[in-house]
């Protein structure tokens, strides 16, 4: 892993972290997060974020066989109010999608994890490469996307 600066709060410049692929990989973006994170965001969100990262460092290794000889990037930016995640691999054909449940097939719920914790997300195809990104809203006061749908009693 190589990582390449500092998550500064009202810094511009992202948290660039390269990993190699495989399946060990999205425990070690996990980790890699929590740590760059830790004393920088509140423990919820630094957690939220970590989940985000190993879903979609794990979406890489299975949709776009990021296996051990090949490496995938993990950019984290400190934005006024949010930090926005993103995971940035070799790319495959298939296009990154929330897919219909089904609790008879195991997996499948990345992507329904990551539109639950983040404000928002995306693909940016470019290059070659596929770039999935979210962003975290960082606000305290701000409704928690967890929170969609339910009515206080």
């Amino acid at each position: 892993m190589t990582i390449s600066t500092l998550l500064a709060p009202d810094s511009r410049s992202p948290i660039s972290m390269r990993f190699q692929g495989g399946v060990g990989a999205p425990l070690r973006a996990r980790r890699s997060v929590l740590s760059e994170l830790a004393g920088q965001l509140g423990p919820r969100r630094a957690e939220d974020a970590a989940l985000i990262v190993s879903e979609l460092v794990t979406n890489s290794v299975v949709h776009a066989n990021v296996g051990s000889g090949k490496t995938l990037t993990v950019e984290l930016m400190r934005l006024d109010d949010r930090v926005r995640i993103t995971v940035i691999d070799p790319g495959s054909q298939l296009q990154p999608r929330i897919r219909a449940t089904d609790h008879k097939t195991p997996g499948g719920f990345g992507l329904i994890i990551v539109d639950e914790l983040s404000s928002a997300w995306g693909v940016i195809r470019a290059g070659g490469s596929t770039s999935v990104w979210c962003e975290l809203a960082l606000d305290p006061s701000a409704p928690d996307p967890r929170d969609r749908g339910r009515h206080p009693s």
